[in-house]
């Protein structure tokens, strides 16, 4: 672990319980570990090129390193022609986050009439009907654009909504994103729907993130986390494929837990979501 050649490690488990990480670096009988400094000022004085810039962050060299390209499971967009860099983990982290979020939780707590809303003093109303969201290659590579680092707002794409949060760096991508699908689920809690569970100036004002995540026409979306070391960041993109939610429209269709779920799909009866038959 503080074998100060190891740049890259990767860990997995079992549902036995053990534990294993390889690092990229084998040590020998020996061999130096790491180069003492004799304060802590020098620290990260011999950091060896290539390097990141900023060079040194906690008192740690930042070595530029390339991530593996022959992983297994692969993500769902491939590098061409989406020319996205988003790893397995992160794509999965944002589509299940949503799903999390906008079915096991939303299903679950607002489907039957159990999600809190205004700082918990009501519920918001079921909803008959949930599409689940499925990543799309096309609003992936088109969230990596927004996401660079020379960018300072994220304006939506025709035909899409879209939902960002920045963090500061050295905030890792997946923390950056994650923290993001919170939050904006988290805004929930400032509101309150009525019986139709309409699109008011007040949720528009306070919850306009969480709307675009739930809103009834949003079936595909797709992520990028971008971090910006030089400017100071690391900021995730997330663009929805739907309009942002009109004025006094209904976000979704209350009634009771998918009994709208129409032709050719059924109720999941432990998430209470619409699947395909």
């Amino acid at each position: 672990m503080v074998n100060a050649k190891t740049t890259g490690f990767a860990c997995s488990y079992n549902s036995c319980g053990k534990f294993v990480c390889l690092y990229n670096q084998k040590l020998k009988a020996n061999d130096v570990l790491y180069e003492p400094g004799a304060a802590i000022a020098e620290a990260c004085s011999n950091c060896a090129a290539p390097k990141l810039d900023p060079d040194c962050v906690g008192y740690l060299c930042q070595p530029l390193y390339t991530l593996a390209t022959d992983t297994s499971p692969k993500p769902s967009c491939p590098a061409v022609p989406a020319a996205d860099d988003m790893t397995y983990d992160l794509e999965q982290s944002a589509l299940y986050m949503h799903n999390y979020y906008r079915y096991d939780t939303f299903q679950r707590l607002v489907a039957t009439g159990w999600a809190p809303q205004d700082n918990n003093k009501t519920y918001a109303k079921p909803k008959s009907k949930m599409p689940a969201l499925a990543v799309d290659c096309a609003i992936v590579a088109d969230s990596k654009t927004k996401a660079a680092c020379a960018n300072t707002q994220y304006p939506a794409s025709a035909g899409h909504s879209l939902n960002y949060h920045k963090k500061t760096y050295p905030t890792t991508r997946k923390e950056t994103l994650e923290e993001g699908i919170a939050t904006w689920f988290g805004e929930l809690s400032d509101v309150a729907f009525d019986d139709k569970a309409t699109y008011t100036e007040k949720i528009k004002k306070l919850a306009p993130n969480f709307a675009d995540m739930i809103q009834k026409q949003a079936t595909q979306f797709g992520c990028h986390v971008q971090e910006c070391q030089k400017e100071g960041f690391t900021v995730a993109v997330c663009q929805y494929k739907a309009w942002e939610p009109q004025a006094d429209s209904s976000l979704y269709t209350v009634g009771n837990t998918c009994t709208k779920c129409g032709s050719g799909k059924k109720c999941d009866p432990v998430g209470g979501l619409c699947i395909t038959n």
